[in-house]
């Protein structure tokens, strides 16, 4: 699975208010629950790593 395919994915199944890229690092997105609101993950998308498929 490639970043794009993983971050389509976690806004299906989650919505996409629970997807946001935080504001003072633009690489970088949070995931957090629909529900509870609390964030669960947090993904780096630095455009050295790009390219690298996730596992």
């Amino acid at each position: 699975m490639n970043i794009d395919e993983l971050l389509s994915y976690a806004i299906r199944h989650f919505g996409k208010n629970s997807v946001s890229e935080l504001n003072d690092n633009s690489n970088l997105v949070a995931f957090s629950s629909p529900i509870t609101k609390n964030w669960f993950a947090l993904l780096d998308l630095d455009p050295k790593n790009k390219k690298r498929k996730l596992q």
